[in-house]
């Protein structure tokens, strides 16, 4: 997959953990070839969070897979837009209006050590703040 992620060089790149969700055939199949670890907080795994399959690779492979995927395109993804001086402005301007996405995100970041997931953080964090000041005032789009 990696091999084949540079030699057709997509513009953006971005891992996820395959994650059964339930009535899926997918489930079925982890089910019944016990793919899902009975020590799997189901909460806390899926998508980005923790793989919930393990078939080849235990968790910490699988996280450390996704790592060095995520970290092989890190320029790709996110390089062009550190040169944009409107970039780095409107990037300041969303730290100081909300810090404790940035906080957030940087524990993430110091779980997985890469940067996707520190954004990923800092968006979700951002999305909540977003949708709660809409509410308080009365406003319905974000």
């Amino acid at each position: 997959t990696m091999k084949l992620a540079k030699e057709i060089y997509p513009h953006f790149v971005s891992s996820f953990f395959l994650t059964p969700y339930p009535g899926t055939e997918l489930m079925e199949l982890a089910e019944k070839n016990r793919w899902i670890s009975s020590s799997i907080d189901r909460e806390k795994a899926g998508l980005r969070k923790r793989p919930m399959l393990q078939i080849h690779f235990s968790e910490k492979e699988l996280i450390d897979i996704r790592s060095r995927f995520q970290k092989m395109f890190f320029f790709r993804n996110f390089g062009s837009l550190f040169l944009s001086p409107n970039y780095i402005l409107q990037i300041a301007i969303l730290l100081m209006r909300y810090p404790m996405g940035i906080v957030l995100g940087m524990k993430k970041f110091a779980k997985t050590f890469v940067f996707d997931d520190l954004v990923f953080e800092f968006l979700v964090y951002y999305t909540k703040e977003k949708t709660n000041r809409k509410q308080k005032t009365g406003h319905t789009s974000l």
